[in-house]
């Protein structure tokens, strides 16, 4: 059993937990709980225990959808589409124009995201958010301590990264 806030859970989705893939654990997944006071919590179904809590909205979370890698998740609620690392829980982006975001998807190959919305007391919609890979912030991942250094090749064409447990 797990322990949410006391607001109303409205939306639920599950993962497998990319932290998990060597384990030979029984349950290595992920479950993403939104909740109508905006609140995200994110459990590590095999430790029974919050992994991280995201600060989704301030209004209700009505979908959420893990990306088809599972290093990412998108939440839709009153107001706006954000999409979360999965292993800190930041807020990489916030798409705003989305009055009741109830229901998303992502396309198999992670390069779309499908919202269905409700436009006040207008006509329901699905919108379609294109995903571009290599625009914007990219995050890199693989190391689990705190990064102490970071340096590119002469060419930009690798980056190496140094983290505080030895780890490169």
């Amino acid at each position: 059993s797990f322990r949410q806030s006391h607001s109303t859970i409205n939306c639920l989705a599950f993962q497998r937990d990319p932290s998990q893939a060597a384990a030979t654990n029984n349950c290595p997944w992920l479950l993403a709980a939104g909740d109508a006071g905006g609140i995200i919590n994110l459990y590590q179904t095999s430790e029974q225990k919050v992994k991280t809590i995201c600060q989704g909205s301030h209004y209700d979370i009505y979908s959420v959808a893990f990306s088809p890698d599972g290093m990412t998740f998108a939440s839709g609620g009153r107001g706006e589409v954000r999409f979360w690392d999965v292993a800190t829980g930041r807020n990489l982006l916030t798409v705003p124009g989305f009055d009741f975001c109830v229901a998303l998807a992502f396309s198999p190959d992670g390069k779309q995201l499908a919202a269905g919305t409700l436009q006040g007391f207008g006509e329901p919609h699905v919108n379609v958010i294109e995903l571009e890979s290599s625009r914007g912030i990219s995050a890199l991942r693989g190391l689990s301590s705190q990064v102490s250094m970071v340096e590119f090749s002469h060419d930009g064409q690798r980056l190496a990264a140094l983290s505080h447990n030895w780890q490169l």
